[in-house]
């Protein structure tokens, strides 16, 4: 069943006065079903469906800034999610800026 639903479990965020909030459930399923097979179907769904408007680079280096403030949670797979999502967004900041470089070259 963690497996099932792994996907879908909400992710880490920070509450509107900035403080990291780790849904109850997903710290419980990570801990409880402690598989790479369950987290890392956790991880393919963190941001599925997600959208928003402007500059992507921006979004995605605000993202790895406020997984940060998940480094030194209690849970392992709370920490490793953090290290994940600050190496993938600033990836994808890299991958967006040098794309919007080239989409806007000179002619």
């Amino acid at each position: 069943a963690a497996r099932a639903i792994a996907r879908h479990l909400p992710c880490p965020r920070l509450d509107e006065t900035g403080h990291p909030v780790v849904p109850e459930l997903l710290d419980t399923i990570l801990r409880e079903y402690d598989d790479d097979d369950v987290f890392e179907r956790f991880l393919a769904g963190t941001h599925s469906g997600e959208s928003w408007w402007g500059d992507a680079s921006e979004q995605f280096r605000s993202d790895a800034d406020e997984a940060r403030q998940f480094l030194s949670h209690p849970n392992a797979r709370i920490r490793e999610w953090a290290k994940y999502e600050m190496a993938n967004r600033h990836q994808m900041a890299e991958w967006d800026e040098q794309w919007q470089a080239e989409r806007f070259l000179p002619s």
